[in-house]
């Protein structure tokens, strides 16, 4: 126990580069626990050590970073993420918790841009997904997956990514449910000011996707669909009443009108008759999309949707998409 001590130190031991000890995990293990001033002591003394490795200064830095974050030290928070960043540029967490200590700072538009940076490099999220990916405090992830996604909405990245529609419905679940989990955190205004922004629960008009199989559907072709949707929205939001952390993608594809299929070509001799599939048929997903699945949901928008009479496309199949949410 001594070597953990901020002032005992293995000295066959040292630094590792990728997981310093033994300061490290004790450092950890503190923030974890809500001793952030004894995480910082511990971090700030294994700083001051010598013949540390640039991994293991971005590494010690990037931590002290979070616990000064937790502890609502925003400017000293920035300043070790950017530390961090310098050392390591490439790691992509750095940049997602410093655009997040940037926008609880009520800097916007720095904070954007340093979340598009990260997302360019990690649209997927991965970095903040891991499993050995600690959150101080553990909320903390709905609010870095809800900032995330809100950016992703607006950017050029969403194609390779959620589409804008999707990205929102998402990212107003993730801010609820932080709000949930952490009713009287610091950062509550900054969480209503997002939601403010992301506008009312999904589907709005214009998060309605019409996507017909060949070009870009105008206002004329979306309409009749999007009334669709409309009209049975309030049966939809009934499946999620007091649900506000589920989220819902809807994918309705309509066939449309189609040629009829060649007959098959007679079969060889001793072989059996090919026969083939319908070439389309109209279908009805509904996939759980945010962070907590509620089946019964699921089924009960589905069952709504199905009972939809959708006009038929006059040329070519076609796609509704769309996301429902929770109150």
């Amino acid at each position: 126990m001594d070597a953990l001590a901020p002032a005992g130190w293995w000295p066959d031991q040292g630094v590792r580069p990728s997981y310093p000890e033994p300061a490290f995990s004790l450092a950890l293990c503190d923030a974890a626990a809500g001793r952030l001033e004894a995480a910082v002591a511990l971090l700030e003394h294994a700083l001051a050590s010598e013949n540390l490795t640039s991994e293991a200064i971005a590494t010690l830095t990037y931590n002290l970073g979070d616990s000064y974050h937790a502890l609502g030290r925003l400017e000293d928070a920035v300043r070790a993420y950017q530390r961090a960043l310098e050392l390591h540029p490439s790691v992509s967490l750095y940049r997602f918790s410093l655009a997040v200590a940037l926008d609880r700072d009520e800097q916007g538009a720095r904070a954007r841009e340093e979340m598009l940076t990260a997302l360019a490099a990690d649209r997927a999220l991965a970095s903040i997904s891991q499993p050995t990916t600690i959150f101080v405090p553990p909320e903390d992830e709905d609010y870095f997956r809800g900032f995330a996604l809100e950016v992703l909405s607006q950017s050029d990245l969403q194609k390779s990514a959620c589409q804008p529609w999707l990205c929102r419905a998402v990212a107003r679940v993730y801010f609820r449910r932080f709000l949930r989990r952490a009713p009287e955190s610091a950062w509550r205004p900054r969480v209503e000011a997002h939601l403010h922004d992301l506008g009312e629960g999904a589907p709005r008009e214009d998060e309605i996707s019409v996507l017909p199989a060949t070009g870009r559907a105008d206002a004329t072709l979306a309409a009749p669909y999007v009334k669709a949707v409309t009209a049975v929205l309030p049966k939809l939001r009934a499946c999620l009443d007091e649900k506000p952390m589920a989220v819902l993608r809807a994918d309705v594809f309509l066939p449309g009108k189609t040629a009829p299929a060649a007959p098959p070509a007679p079969a060889r001799k001793g072989e059996p008759l090919a026969i083939k599939p319908p070439t389309s048929e109209k279908s009805i997903t509904v996939l759980n999309a945010g962070p907590l699945p509620d089946e019964p949901a699921r089924v009960c928008v589905a069952g709504a949707l199905a009972a939809v009479k959708w006009p038929a496309p006059a040329q070519g199949p076609l796609r509704v998409q769309f996301a429902v949410s929770g109150p």
